[in-house]
């Protein structure tokens, strides 16, 4: 995996606000524990994804996304984190602030490659529907991180509450399964007992929906395609290098 908190290759980082500027140190300060899943740059926009298997920045959420948008030609810009507890609800808020979700499903970095066909299908699903469902409760067990979410997709009026649970291999890759319930304590309590099967999915199929935000970034730069940065490739236009060494070339 590509190691380190990502940014810009300028002569000094410009955060355009206080926000920004915290946001920007405090990924600096974890870049030992962050490694570099995905990625996507544009002319106005950049999408990154992080893992933080070592709960560094958030216990119980192992996953980061990072939304910067460049405000001037200067290099000036506004950064947005959200942290997430499964790999695809993070690609799918990047997707919400304006990035291709096609990009990181095909992406293939191993960091954020679903490790089977079920993976791969619940993934796409999360991330070219990004706002059907919302985040109820989360958690870490052992080796996996979970998140209950509510689906807001009529079809699944009886068993609105979705419980995900991801789980990395140690060969690459993570696995992510899913079962429908009809309230959060019926989840909590299959997660406690574990004494049977994850119940079905309901309305599984993928209706792709954009929030506005989404479509307004996604207009704003739709004259430049989207660049993936695959570890070891240096994508252009160059503007990326390690937050320790301004300027160097890309990991």
């Amino acid at each position: 995996m590509t190691k380190g908190f990502t940014l810009y290759d300028l002569p000094a980082p410009k955060p355009a606000d206080a926000e920004s500027a915290d946001i920007f140190l405090r990924l600096e300060a974890a870049e030992d524990v962050l490694d570099l899943v995905g990625d996507q740059y544009c002319d106005v926009d950049d999408y990154l994804l992080f893992a933080d298997r070592t709960g560094y920045l958030d216990s119980d959420m192992t996953v980061h996304a990072v939304h910067v948008h460049y405000v001037d030609a200067a290099g000036t810009f506004r950064m947005t984190t959200t942290a997430h507890p499964t790999t695809a609800l993070a690609m799918a808020w990047l997707v919400e602030k304006g990035a291709d979700a096609e990009d990181f499903l095909q992406g293939g970095h191993p960091g954020a490659t679903p490790a089977d066909a079920q993976s791969a299908a619940i993934t796409r699903r999360i991330v070219t529907d990004p706002i059907r469902y919302h985040v109820v409760d989360h958690g870490v067990e052992l080796s996996e991180t979970w998140a209950l979410l509510r689906d807001t997709d009529p079809r699944a009026a009886g068993a609105p509450y979705l419980l995900q649970i991801e789980a990395a291999r140690d060969e690459g890759g993570y696995t992510l399964r899913e079962g429908s319930f009809t309230s959060p304590q019926q989840a909590q309590a299959w997660l406690e007992n574990r004494d049977r099967s994850l119940p079905p999915a309901v309305a599984t199929d993928t209706v792709v929906q954009l929030s506005a935000l989404a479509s307004a970034a996604r207009a704003r730069s739709a004259a430049t395609p989207f660049l993936h940065a695959a570890p070891g490739r240096q994508p252009e236009p160059t503007r990326v290098a390690t937050a320790a060494s301004a300027g160097a070339p890309r990991r």
